[in-house]
């Protein structure tokens, strides 16, 4: 039974691609040995050193809908660019904490971010309380930043706005202003940050269980050493391991920390390691720089697969290197090249920013150049840190081979010596020396960067960078209405019914009944009558019986005695050009859109059908829900169904000059914008759009404090319309009246879509279907 059962079970790889006994052999020779994975592997089964196991396709699904839709996308981006440009001799992928993760998980990570914003705002509003008690002369700025006095002792920093102000703020209040080693009693402005266990070579580990508070003549007799190093040699006999110990269990937490007792214990417990430990960290190498999420890597050995295959097929010289690196190291690469001073994005000031979606465009191209080194750099790096003699570095990198130096171990370094230096500045290299071993090649890296952001400036100002994203045309399976369960209400057969009552009902056969009614009026509805009789399937109600409507004119669905709300679960709105007529005789165009639930697709979902055209009947809930003119003009033979449009669809809108209203001040700021995005199906008569180009988290109303220089400030009116929740929603009829769409379609390289063969979605425009030698509909 076991046997059929391991038969049919099938696990990812990279969780399961070992057996219980293999992972035995390797835990028992990794413990006994001290070797790591690799090394324990080519011990115990003597595999060469390039061996993986088997990966599955680029895009196998693995159940998780999130990672799907990415593994998905970059399946079917691969393959555009493959058959574009050929294969690529490099694949660097950027791995950012909430990138494969599902859309729960990933709001839980921004309200966490939110609150941890929120307690950084706060201490740098203790900084300041405190400098101020301190007697030193500080200003809090309207950037939150702290200005002091020039003849403070604490002049010439802006106290409060680094991260290292915080991690100092953090260690001073926690320790109770006491020196973790000694106990000497510290000030701000006189306290120094130690490392409490160094690392091997450059750099050092700056988390917050390896920083301590300490006095200057603690911090200078220990030097490089590690803490229990140090304290047995005696040379500061005030401090004692066993004395600091006692302090961390008197360790003062606050803020969020303070009501988590949990991280309390586990803060401290490594603390103690820390204080215990003898031996330096590792050096900084690929470890500290790759994604270390397991999907992030189960997609580099994918793809990694795909192109050594490819390559052996098509018998091309080379192969194709794949990296997955942590989000980090793309902003250390444009900070290193200069690249955020010499782009300018929408918001006027130079440099990145977040308000601009195109950001992510930079941040590709970034680390599309990040290069990737060979294994013999940490030595090399090693015998550099050690000799310190850059000319005799750079030749032992060439006399290696070293071509490909790692770039992207270099800018850790530089980021996490830039940190120590804010840090406690007894760095003697700086930071922005640092090249790694073959300077000449983070040179040359770097004139190519400068290039790239000419580069990337000149499509930015071209408009050449598009935003888009991959519509969902399918019928989804997930659910498609709210989980409460409503009582119907009931009302007697016999009374009067109006015509939004009818439209209510609570089955469609119902709603075939009422409104076949001989006296059944489409505008006022039915008239109380004792002696109607309906008949709905096989069963007649009279009199007192009672029919079941909703409570609500928004979709709903019938379900288990009762009903339920469909909410926002629309696939796609039909836009129709609709003839009105008048009492006088004349007629007037107008627009008007049918919003089409999931739910009357469902039916159609697994077939064949183009579910944008199919006949929806007058009874389904999609009807029923539609704005009434709209639905007489089609009864009436006055409508054309011209196209659809589908949530994620860009609009470019001509919007006339000149207007005063809440868009009108929009567009005096930002008048460039003229391309849209379907948010959502907002209305019957309108749509939600927002800025295709903008986003709301790099905005900032004007009359709130702005918390960061990379925010733009804009009117409240402006930030409403940036942010998800709001935006701008026009009615249809103003929209296709007078501001002429152009709905654009893009494949997955983000090029107009005008024709498909493969029957794909493509641009379209009112003029465009009208020059295609549509009838269309010809006014009285």
């Amino acid at each position: 039974m076991l046997g059929n059962l391991e038969d049919k079970l099938k696990l990812p790889e990279g969780r399961a691609a070992y057996s219980v006994r293999t992972l035995r052999r390797l835990t028992q020779r990794m413990l006994s040995s001290g070797d790591d994975l690799h090394a324990a592997r080519k011990a115990v089964f003597g595999v060469p050193d390039d061996w993986q196991p088997s990966a599955s396709p680029i895009g196998e699904p693995v159940g998780n809908p999130a990672v799907d839709r990415v593994l998905k996308i970059v399946n079917r981006y691969l393959a555009a660019c493959e058959r574009q440009w050929g294969l690529p001799q490099s694949v660097n992928i950027e791995h950012t904490r909430n990138g494969l993760i599902s859309e729960k998980q990933a709001g839980k990570i921004d309200r966490e971010n939110q609150q941890r914003y929120q307690a950084n705002q706060e201490l740098r509003g203790e900084i300041a309380q405190y400098l101020n008690s301190q007697g030193d002369a500080v200003r809090q700025g309207g950037d939150d930043s702290f200005v002091e006095n020039p003849e403070s002792p604490v002049n010439g920093l802006a106290i409060g706005q680094r991260r290292s102000d915080i991690d100092r703020w953090r260690a001073l209040t926690r320790q109770g202003s006491a020196c973790l080693y000694c106990g000497a009693t510290l000030r701000w402005e006189t306290l120094e940050m130690d490392h409490i266990v160094p690392r091997a070579g450059a750099g050092a580990t700056n988390t917050q269980v390896n920083l301590a508070a300490v006095c200057r003549e603690c911090n200078h007799s220990k030097g490089k050493d590690a803490f229990a190093v140090w304290v047995r040699s005696g040379k500061r006999p005030q401090a004692s391991l066993l004395d600091a110990l006692a302090r961390v269990d008197g360790f003062q937490f606050f803020g969020l920390e303070s009501r988590d007792r949990r991280y309390q214990s586990r803060f401290k417990r490594d603390v103690k390691d820390r204080l215990r430990r003898t031996e330096a960290d590792d050096p900084i190498d690929n470890r500290s720089i790759e994604s270390v999420g397991w999907m992030a890597n189960e997609l580099r050995h994918r793809i990694d697969a795909h192109y050594k295959q490819l390559h052996r097929q098509g018998s091309t010289q080379g192969d194709t290197r794949v990296g997955v690196f942590r989000g980090w190291v793309t902003s250390e690469s444009r900070r290193a090249a200069g690249i955020d001073k010499r782009l300018l994005l929408i918001g006027g000031h130079p440099g990145k920013n977040r308000l601009d979606r195109r950001h992510h465009a930079v941040d590709a191209a970034t680390i599309a150049m990040i290069r990737q080194g060979a294994a013999q750099s940490l030595a090399t790096q090693n015998q550099v840190l050690r000799a310190n003699e850059w000319a005799d570095a750079k030749q032992t990198a060439r006399d290696q081979g070293m071509r490909d130096w790692d770039l992207a171990q270099v800018l850790a370094i530089r980021d996490n010596l830039h940190r120590v230096n804010q840090l406690d500045g007894r760095l003697a290299i700086d930071w922005k020396d640092y090249k790694g071993a073959n300077p000449d090649l983070f040179d040359c890296w770097r004139q190519q960067m400068v290039l790239l952001a000419d580069l990337i400036q000149a499509a930015l100002d071209r408009d050449q960078v598009p935003v888009f994203e991959l519509l969902r045309l399918r019928v989804g399976s997930s659910r498609a209405h709210e989980d409460t369960v409503n009582k119907l209400a009931q009302v007697a057969v016999s009374q009067a019914m109006s015509t939004e009552l009818i439209d209510r009902s609570a089955t469609p056969a119902q709603w075939v009944a009422l409104t076949r009614q001989p006296d059944f009026d489409p505008r006022e509805g039915l008239p109380s009558d004792p002696s109607r009789r309906v008949r709905i399937h096989q069963d007649w109600f009279t009199g007192a019986d009672k029919l079941g409507f909703f409570k609500t004119g928004s979709g709903c669905l019938a379900v288990r005695g009762g009903y339920v709300e469909l909410g926002s679960s629309f696939h796609h709105a039909r836009i129709y050009r609709c003839v009105k007529r008048l009492s006088s005789g004349k007629t007037s165009l107008f627009y008007g859109q049918l919003r089409v639930y999931a739910s009357d697709l469902i039916e159609f979902g697994g077939r064949s059908e183009d579910v944008f055209h199919i006949d929806l009947p007058p009874q389904a809930i999609s009807w029923r829900t539609a704005d009434s003119a709209l639905r007489r003009a089609v009864a009436a033979g006055d409508a054309e169904y011209i196209d659809w449009l589908v949530p994620g669809d860009e609009l470019e809108l001509s919007i006339p000059g000149g207007k005063t209203d809440a868009i009108g001040v929009f567009l005096g700021q930002f008048p460039e914008t003229k391309r849209w995005v379907v948010q959502s199906l907002k209305a019957p008569t309108k749509l939600h759009l927002r800025p295709r180009q903008l986003s709301g988290e790099g905005a900032e109303a004007e009359d709130l404090t702005t918390s960061a220089s990379a925010l733009v400030a804009v009117p409240k009116s402006t930030k409403a319309i940036l942010c998800e929740g709001n935006g701008f929603v026009p009615a249809i009829n103003v929209l296709f009246g007078q501001y002429h769409p152009r709905i654009i379609r893009r494949d997955i390289l983000g090029h107009v879509r005008l024709s498909s063969t493969a029957h794909l979605p493509v641009s379209w425009s009112l003029e465009s279907i009208d020059d295609g030698g549509g009838e269309g509909i010809t006014l009285e």
